[in-house]
């Protein structure tokens, strides 16, 4: 899902579950979204949505309790008009009697019994706003009647302030011996260090370890804290290796040098300007925004070949209609906007992605059917990350040798992420359908023109710029 329309979605929750008894308690939301539909302008959102209300109690154990809270299946219809997006409606079923036949009316049939399953989803998303309050509180302790910040170990009712933890950045050598515990590892090991990045995801959450330019670590854990995974990345070569099991060593030994080829990229980076309608700080949002900005979505070249890497999007720093040039100065100054800053978070949810199609692909189901229809929600999350799923699915398919059930998968990923221009094609694997689908887009092309193909395929359309053809 793209970044415009998330921020459009976390309005309307806000703003349809807010009232006046909100006061000064700690609003916190998530959605799991069922699926997306999009017809013409209007596209419609099926998820399920959990919106509950915290305060501050010392009594209780963390000090937050939840005052309120709504947990629904919701679909949300908006007009899409380029790259703002304007309410049709907010639709909620009766409840009572009248529950079930409300989603079936309103429904996909492939989603009724995910629509109808409250419990399951609340188990999901319950634990993801607590953490969230409880990370807000901790940051942001409520101030005493006194004015003085309320002193979280004097509320546990201990006479010494509670003891602060020195954090450090993780190093190889740290990795190296949080290996050798292997099986024995714990989301507690990770205490000591510094993280920079933190997702959450179905069903935990995922965080980043920064440890050089060609290394970083990634662990999941569970809402309860349970170490799912420890994957060391390198970004030299894409690869990932989990510590508890492989041999680390060897893995750092043969990625600490560069590939034979590294891409040399232009000094400065290039971009495109679109208008949306959105808000500077996302974490503060209660009505829905009514500012146009301007953002560029940003590219740089390799100079040795015909490849294209996208950076992300940063914020326009002029006005509603004024001109490019009257931006070009500030807007692509590194000085202004970190570069850097927006590649890496691409890189993050890059990795997620990559971490939830790996899982897919080798958890040893027999076919593509099974696959779908054991791991509905990975596979939900993963059409929920739209554009950044839609490039990371090309971005393997242009590598090359995408065979076997992660083919089939990544085929699939783009036949839902580019429903218009699937091919009736009854390919060997997902690699021999790509091909099939860039010669048909570069055909597309020639025969309508660059214009057309960003209007009307812009799947096709990036596709073809991450290949240097434009």
């Amino acid at each position: 899902m793209n970044e415009r329309l998330a921020v459009f979605l976390d309005c309307q929750i806000a703003e349809h579950h807010q009232s006046e008894q909100t006061g000064d308690n700690f609003c916190a939301l998530d959605y799991q979204v069922l699926g997306k539909r999009t017809r013409g302008d209007t596209v419609t959102v099926y998820m399920w949505v959990l919106y509950e209300e915290f305060s501050f109690d010392p009594a209780l154990d963390g000090g937050v309790k939840k005052e309120s809270g709504a947990h629904t299946a919701t679909v949300i219809t908006a007009k899409k008009d380029r790259d703002h997006y304007t309410l049709i409606e907010y639709w909620m079923p009766r409840d009572g009697s009248y529950y079930a036949d409300d989603i079936r009316e309103k429904f996909p049939l492939r989603m009724w019994a995910n629509a109808m399953d409250s419990e399951k989803f609340y188990k999901i998303q319950a634990p993801l706003l607590a953490e969230m309050a409880y990370e807000y509180y901790k940051e942001n302790p409520p101030v005493t009647d006194s004015g003085d910040s309320t002193d979280i170990a004097d509320v546990e009712g201990e006479d010494e302030p509670a003891s602060t933890v020195t954090k450090r950045k993780m190093t190889i050598e740290d990795v190296l011996t949080l290996s050798e515990k292997g099986d024995a590892l714990t989301w507690e090991d990770f205490a000591p260090f510094t993280w920079e990045y933190t997702g959450l995801w179905n069903p935990g959450n995922v965080n980043c370890f920064p440890i050089s330019d060609s290394f970083r670590l990634y662990i999941g854990y569970s809402p309860e804290h349970t170490l799912t995974y420890a994957y060391l990345y390198t970004t030299l070569y894409d690869q990932r290796i989990e510590i508890r099991t492989g041999d680390v060593a060897a893995f750092i030994d043969e990625h600490t040098a560069p590939p034979a080829h590294v891409h040399s990229f232009t000094d400065g980076p290039y971009y495109t300007t679109h208008i949306a309608v959105a808000t500077e700080s996302y974490g503060t949002v209660i009505d829905p925004p009514a500012k146009h900005l301007r953002y560029h979505e940003v590219y740089r070249d390799c100079t040795d070949c015909g490849y294209t890497e996208y950076l992300g999007w940063v914020y326009c720093g002029t006005g509603k209609g004024s001109s490019d040039k009257n931006c070009t100065g500030g807007c692509a100054n590194t000085t202004r906007f970190d570069h850097i800053a927006t590649r890496l978070a691409t890189e993050e949810q890059e990795s997620e992605i990559r971490h939830l199609i790996n899982d897919m692909a080798e958890a040893g189901f027999e076919d593509l059917w099974t696959c779908l229809h054991e791991c509905p929600n990975i596979y939900t999350r993963l059409l929920a990350y739209d554009d950044f799923t839609l490039r990371y699915v090309l971005k393997c398919f242009i590598a090359g040798g995408q065979t076997g059930l992660r083919g089939e998968i990544l085929a699939q990923l783009l036949c839902d992420l580019a429903p218009k221009h699937v091919l009736a094609l009854d390919a060997d694997n997902g690699q021999m359908y790509f091909s099939a689908w860039k010669n048909s887009a570069k055909r597309i092309r020639e025969r309508h023109g660059d214009a057309w193909m960003e209007e009307n395929h812009p799947a096709g359309a990036l596709l073809l710029r991450m290949l240097n053809m434009r």
